[in-house]
């Protein structure tokens, strides 16, 4: 099952973003589509990341948000699957 997500953080990451090692366990390939940074009117700073993957064979997507939604200074703004035929776009 392929996918997207974006979520959001008050940390600025290097490499693969906040979520590497929970994409590593559950989604083969992965990868970090955008990272973005804004301030709100606040002066509050916030990342944004978008990764794209394709779910390992048996994995939950249930188990999947789960473990996201566990992480410290990591907030899921969004999730979409999309059709498998679409692969060439990780």
């Amino acid at each position: 099952m392929l996918g997207s997500l974006r979520i959001d953080s008050p940390l600025e990451k290097g490499g693969s973003g906040p979520l590497a090692h929970v994409m590593q366990k559950f989604c083969n390939p992965f990868s970090l589509k955008r990272m973005r940074f804004s301030t709100s009117p606040e002066g509050k700073d916030n990342f944004e990341y978008e990764y794209r993957f394709k779910m390992k064979p048996g994995m939950s997507v249930s188990d999947f948000i789960a473990e996201i939604r566990q992480q410290p200074d990591v907030l899921l703004s969004r999730i979409n699957f999309d059709d498998e035929n679409d692969a060439d776009s990780l």
